[in-house]
């Protein structure tokens, strides 16, 4: 169990806003850690190897386990399913926008 989750568990809060805030902040902790990995020289070699081998054994394996570990129905309110309706649509934006911009 990763130390955010041991954290909210601990804390007994299981709201969604809370569960969003810890989900940023470990984003927030590998886009750091990559970026100090990738200012050694063999963390381009060793990220090379790893990478190859997490995508096409773990990614799949976490995707599949986040799908059967979604609860619909702890959005209960509308302003939780309006935050999931948002979330979704930056999602897309962003998709495109990227997309439209490396077709460019």
């Amino acid at each position: 169990m990763t130390g955010t989750a041991q954290a909210s568990q601990h804390v007994s809060v299981h709201k969604t806003e809370t569960l969003l805030f810890f989900t940023l902040l470990q984003l927030v902790i590998i886009v750091l850690a990559a970026r100090v990995a990738g200012k050694s020289r063999t963390g381009s070699h060793s990220r090379e190897r790893v990478g190859q081998f997490v995508t096409v054994f773990f990614l799949p394996i976490f995707f599949a386990d986040t799908g059967l570990r979604t609860n619909v129905q702890a959005l209960d309110s509308a302003a939780l399913w309006g935050w999931c309706a948002l979330l979704i649509a930056l999602a897309a934006i962003r998709k495109y926008g990227v997309c439209y911009l490396g077709a460019r």
